[in-house]
């Protein structure tokens, strides 16, 4: 955590303010994610343009800065407006992190409420708990949210990622219930009436999740890339890479990711050593 300590100077002498501000993703309560993912897209497209964020990163800092009550906010608040293009804004510096490389691994929405009692439950802290079926799923929607911009492809992602707690958890270990992509469908009609802020959420999770796949496995998703841009899937990919080696798609598609992964990665790594035979 950031410990910072603003200053505000008047003419009747000076307002101060003690803060504890997150210094990483990681850091945040679900309040203040939530609260990043509800202003995600527009603030992205502030700086695609080119615009100034100052406002922004002031609602930011508000909403990151501790402060527990209404009045104590709104007196930040009344500081910070008099932040303008011509001032010392180093405070400000606190909420680089947000526009900076995004370094989420953790789950910061473990649960979504979906009615008054219920909830659904989401993937573990770097995606450690996916099946390589599902994952491929996920990777689709992520890919198409990408390149189109669509969200409904966001929805379809939380109704992959988000489902209702497992009957069998006692027993099995596993929180969520199993993956079927006949029931996302079933979980997206659900999952459309949350607010928008969760559906950009999953997706900045799953992105932070993806970069670090990607820099972890860098020989797999430059692999996959070629087999995806010819109209196969993930998983497609990997049966093709892996050369049998998992067994039948249908044993293959229930394979923790991370496992099939890393088996991939040391695979490519292996073949490239090899002499051409």
């Amino acid at each position: 955590m950031q410990e910072v300590t603003v200053r505000l100077n008047k003419k009747h002498g000076s307002e101060i303010f003690e803060l504890s501000i997150p210094a990483s993703w990681e850091e945040l309560t679900r309040e203040q994610f939530l609260y990043i993912a509800k202003y995600w897209s527009a603030w992205q497209n502030l700086l695609q343009h080119g615009h100034s964020l100052i406002k922004a990163r002031c609602g930011l800092l508000i909403a990151l800065s501790g402060l527990n009550t209404s009045k104590q906010r709104k007196r930040l608040c009344r500081a910070l407006s008099f932040v303008d293009l011509s001032t010392d804004v180093n405070i400000l510096d606190c909420t680089n992190f947000v526009f900076g490389e995004l370094k989420l691994t953790k789950c910061l929405v473990p649960t979504i409420p979906v009615g008054i009692f219920k909830r659904y439950y989401g993937p573990a802290d770097k995606l450690a708990d996916l099946q390589i079926d599902e994952f491929s799923f996920a990777l689709h929607c992520y890919t198409q949210y990408s390149k189109t911009g669509n969200e409904n492809f966001l929805l379809k992602l939380m109704a992959v990622l988000y489902r209702p707690k497992n009957p069998n958890y006692k027993k099995s270990g596993e929180l969520r219930s199993e993956f079927n992509n006949k029931l996302v469908d079933l979980h997206e009609k659900v999952l459309s009436k949350c607010p928008d802020e969760y559906k950009h959420a999953t997706y900045i999770f799953f992105r932070g999740c993806m970069e670090m796949l990607e820099k972890r496995y860098p020989e797999v998703f430059t692999r996959s890339k070629e087999t995806q841009r010819s109209g196969g899937s993930f998983i497609d990919a990997v049966i093709s890479m892996s050369g049998g080696k998992f067994g039948p798609f249908s044993e293959t598609k229930k394979e923790n990711m991370h496992v099939i992964l890393k088996e991939l990665q040391e695979l490519i790594i292996k073949s490239k050593k090899e002499p051409d035979k």
